[in-house]
């Protein structure tokens, strides 16, 4: 080989070697940059998983608690829903004339989640409740992750009662004979003549004479016009309450003994569809013998006759009359004692001047005609009625329900 060729032939080889070290020298350092971006990468998704892990662990539990501060409200809700219902229609459990008191741990679904209500009825205005609920929701452990509560103050309407303002309300002219006595307000749609007692106040449409040394608390003549509620007999054997159809008791005897009372009463307790205990008498006219004790309302189209010697009580469920009768009402023997608890409503009152015969009412007695109550001279009589707010009030049975909605006066959340 020529010595030139050979020179350049190991320059060349010498040049190819300082390239090929150059280039391995390029590819390690091209190598290192790619694993520190790789590591910084790497870095990066793990810092990014690490906040993502721990804003999950964040955001996981204030889900659970938010869905269960919902789920509790809304059982707050509902259980001030379920005593607003029971305040208009009680479950059977509930007493006539009581309400329902409320409940403790009431679920509503297939969840652990309840509420507890308590219902108070207020002391002074009628109607009037106080709802306190308290919604408890659970997790699936069964700690309590929510709690919600409601107290809320609704008014009840009254189911289509009828309130009587007067101890004694007369739709026509009325004689008041001496031995009378009403403990309240006397009212008269016509003329009245008084020779009995009165503690209230004493007013007619037309004119009043009052010959009682003893004057009333005031009178007032001219007055104006009171509507006098009637008798509606067909109301009664079959009334309803509440959008519920119910049946009074038919009683096809003309009498009542204590026997026969003792034999009504238990009827009366048997039934499950007269929450008020009437007693419908399907006959012309119907008499009651002394001794006879009656837990309920004694309805007759004619007249009702007291007779015998001894003691009659009828005491009248709450909200219930405790006499209705289209006619005369009368005491036909001497030694008798009845008791009336709750409203009388007939044509008039007459005690035949009977003697040592008492008549003691607590709630109202309403006559519609001429004399009104009379024959109360007998020696040792008299006719005592005393006016009672709540036994003055009773269900107007000629309506079939009450569409009318609770008023929420109230609300208040979280208290």
């Amino acid at each position: 080989m020529p010595h030139d060729a050979s020179h350049n032939s190991k320059g060349n080889a010498t040049a190819l070697t300082k390239l090929s070290r150059r280039r391995n020298r390029s590819a390690h350092r091209r190598s290192g940059y790619v694993l520190i971006v790789v590591l910084g990468l790497a870095v990066v998704a793990f810092s990014t998983g690490v906040a993502f892990i721990e804003s999950q662990g964040t955001v996981l539990p204030e889900a659970v608690n938010r869905m269960a501060a919902v789920r509790a409200r809304y059982m707050a809700e509902s259980g001030v829903e379920l005593a607003m219902h029971y305040l208009m229609y009680p479950p059977t459990s509930v007493e006539f004339g009581d309400y329902w008191p409320g409940a403790a741990e009431q679920r509503v679904d297939s969840t652990d989640d309840y509420f507890t209500v308590v219902v108070q009825k207020d002391a002074s205005v009628e109607g009037q409740y106080t709802i306190g609920c308290k919604g408890v929701a659970l997790y699936y452990d069964g700690e309590v992750r929510g709690v919600h509560t409601i107290r809320a103050t609704v008014l009840v309407p009254p189911s289509d009662t009828i309130a009587i303002r007067q101890g004694y309300l007369a739709g026509d002219r009325a004689i008041i004979d001496t031995g009378v006595i009403i403990d309240g307000d006397l009212h008269v749609n016509e003329n009245l003549w008084a020779f009995g007692v009165c503690s209230g106040h004493v007013s007619a449409t037309a004119l009043v004479i009052w010959s009682n040394p003893s004057p009333p608390a005031s009178i007032t003549q001219a007055a104006d016009k009171v509507t006098v509620p009637t008798a509606n007999i067909s109301a009664y054997p079959s009334y309803v309450i509440r959008d519920n159809t119910c049946t009074a008791l038919l009683y096809s005897v003309g009498t009542i003994t204590p026997a026969n009372a003792v034999a009504i009463n238990s009827a009366l307790d048997a039934q499950t569809n007269n929450p008020g205990r009437i007693v419908y008498a399907n006959t012309s006219s119907l008499r009651i013998y002394g001794g006879a004790q009656i837990n309920g309302t004694i309805v007759v189209d004619g007249p009702v006759e007291f007779d015998g010697s001894g003691t009659t009580n009828i005491v009248a469920v709450d909200r219930y009359p405790a006499l209705v009768s289209t006619d005369t009402v009368s005491v036909k023997a001497d030694s008798h004692y009845v008791g009336f608890t709750g409203t009388v409503f007939c044509g008039d009152f007459d005690m035949e001047s009977r003697a040592d015969c008492r008549v003691a009412l607590s709630g109202a007695i309403v006559t519609t005609a001429m004399p009104g109550i009379s024959g109360v001279d007998g020696l040792g009589s008299y006719f005592y009625a005393t006016w009672n707010e709540d036994r003055s009030k009773y269900y107007d049975l000629t309506k079939t329900g009450d569409s009318r909605p609770i008023t929420i006066l109230s609300w208040k959340e979280n208290y």
